[in-house]
């Protein structure tokens, strides 16, 4: 509850503002956005299909890729052909979620062939999600690979 005092010089008014509290996602809806979360990586990076994504992702959709570098929706969209893998595998999910906002971070481990060039691959994954018009869009997403120090201890 937030109390603002007006003072005009004639008088005083006291103005009470209430903020109802956010919202907490039932169950159902944070199983829901796993799934949604889960999906968007199988079909993204197994089969480098851009429909899910596309009707995900906000218009504004940011992503930080291994790299470093910021790319934007219609960037992320276009390269979806070139980080095709043979096989995902996603665990250690864990979802933080306040009212219409959720964070879903999750290890995604990748195998895959590039140009003819085989490897696999540890990364961390955090997508950020947000409630519009009760379904869940992606607003963000940063991808960190793993350091061989914290999968060896682990962490990662």
């Amino acid at each position: 509850m937030r109390r603002i005092v007006v003072s005009s010089g004639v008088g005083i008014v006291l103005v009470v503002c209430g903020i109802a509290p956010a919202a907490t996602p039932s169950q159902a809806d944070r199983d829901a956005l796993v799934q949604l979360h889960k999906e968007l990586i199988e079909t993204t990076f197994l089969r480098g299909e851009s429909a899910l994504l596309a009707a995900t992702a906000l218009p504004n959709l940011i992503v930080v890729p291994p790299g470093g570098v910021v790319e934007r929706r219609d960037q992320v969209i276009g390269g979806l052909p070139n980080v095709a893998a043979e096989s995902v595998q996603i665990d250690d999910v864990v979802v933080a979620d306040y009212g219409a906002t959720a964070v879903v971070v999750a290890r995604v481990t990748a195998q895959r062939t590039a140009g003819g060039v085989a490897g696999s691959g540890r990364s961390r994954m955090m997508s950020v999600f947000v409630r519009d018009q009760e379904q869940w869009r992606l607003l963000a997403r940063s991808i960190t690979p793993c350091i061989e120090r914290a999968i060896e201890a682990g962490r990662c």
